[in-house]
C-alpha cells in the first residue's frame, strides 16, 4: 500500500506544479505587455463560477495496468509467490462528471467522479501462462477525486485550464477460469481500492454564455491493492470447494491516460 511518506511527496509535487501554473496565469493578466501589446492589468473574463461537465472518450492502460509481462509476477508458476499482478487491459472507454466553482482570480476547485471500462486480453494472458484460461470479466475502474484547478482565457471564446486532484480509485481484477476435463478451477481476487492522483488540462470553446464544448486529457496513477482471493473448484454434482487466501494481498501499479470531448454547463 501507497506509504504516508509517498503520499506527501506527491501533494508537495502537485502543489509546486499548480503554483507555477497560477503565477503564470497572474503574470499574464498583470504583465503590461503580452505578445507586444499594452494591457492595464484586464481584468479576468466574467463567467458563471459554478459548472458541470459531462465528457466521454479513451482509456489507455500503462503500467503493470497494460503489461502482458508474466515474468516473476502472480502469474509465473516457474518462480516463487508474487504479490504483482500484469492487469493484460486493453485501450477501452473513460466518463466522467465534473463539478467545479471558480473562485477570484482564476483559481477553483474541481470534483471529478469516473468511470473506465477496459476489457481483459484472454487471449494473450492465455498464450504468455502457456494454459487456455477463460474469463467472461472485464475491467472496471472509478474514480473519486477532489482538487485545485485553474482557469484563463487569451481570447473571448477560449479557455484554457489545467488540474491537479486527488481521492479514491477502485478497480476490480477479472475472475479467470480453468477447465480440465469437468473441473473447472476460478481465481478471483477481492474488489481492490487505493489513493490516487490526477493531472489534467483542458481547452474550452463557449458556445453561449452557459454552454462550452471541451477537449480534456488527464493522466491518473495508483497502485491498486487487492485484499485477497479466491481459488474456486468445480465439478458436476458436487459443491464448489473453496481455498481462501483472505490474508494474502496482491498490488498492481496502474496509469490510465484519458481523452475525452464534453460539453459544460455554466449554471451561476
Amino acid at each position: 500500500m501507497t506509504k504516508p511518506f509517498s503520499i506527501v511527496k506527491v501533494i508537495l509535487v502537485m502543489g509546486c506544479i499548480l503554483s507555477f501554473f497560477i503565477s503564470s496565469a497572474q503574470d499574464y493578466y498583470e504583465s503590461p505587455k503580452a505578445r507586444g501589446k499594452l494591457f492595464k492589468n484586464e481584468p479576468y473574463p466574467s463567467k458563471k463560477k459554478f459548472s458541470i461537465g459531462i465528457s466521454v472518450g479513451s482509456a489507455t492502460p500503462l503500467k503493470s495496468f497494460s503489461s502482458t509481462n508474466v515474468k516473476n509476477s502472480f502469474w509465473d508458476f516457474n518462480s516463487v509467490d508474487s504479490v504483482k499482478l500484469q492487469g493484460f487491459a486493453k485501450t477501452g472507454i473513460h466518463f466522467n462528471i465534473t463539478a467545479s466553482y471558480l473562485f477570484s482570480d482564476g483559481i477553483g476547485i474541481m470534483l471529478m467522479i469516473g468511470s473506465n471500462s477496459n476489457s481483459f486480453d484472454i487471449n494473450t494472458f492465455s498464450s504468455t501462462v502457456g494454459i487456455p484460461f477463460t474469463t467472461s470479466d472485464g475491467y472496471n475502474t472509478r474514480e473519486y477525486l477532489i482538487g485545485p484547478y485553474i482557469s484563463f482565457s487569451e481570447w473571448p471564446k477560449f479557455t484554457f485550464e489545467a488540474n491537479a486532484m486527488v481521492g479514491l480509485v477502485t478497480a476490480n481484477y477479472p475472475a479467470i477460469a480453468l477447465t480440465i476435463v469437468d473441473t473447472t478451477e476460478t481465481i478471483a481476487f477481492n474488489s481492490g481500492k487505493s489513493f490516487g492522483y490526477s493531472f489534467g488540462g483542458a481547452v474550452k470553446y463557449s458556445i453561449t454564455s452557459k454552454i462550452e464544448v471541451s477537449i480534456n486529457a488527464a493522466y491518473t496513477q495508483t497502485t491498486m491493492v487487492y485484499p485477497g482471493w479466491t481459488d474456486t473448484y468445480t465439478l458436476p454434482g458436487y459443491y464448489p470447494y473453496v481455498i481462501s487466501h483472505a490474508n494474502d494481498i496482491a498490488n498492481m501499479p496502474m496509469g490510465i491516460l484519458k481523452i475525452t470531448a464534453g460539453v459544460v454547463f455554466r449554471l451561476y
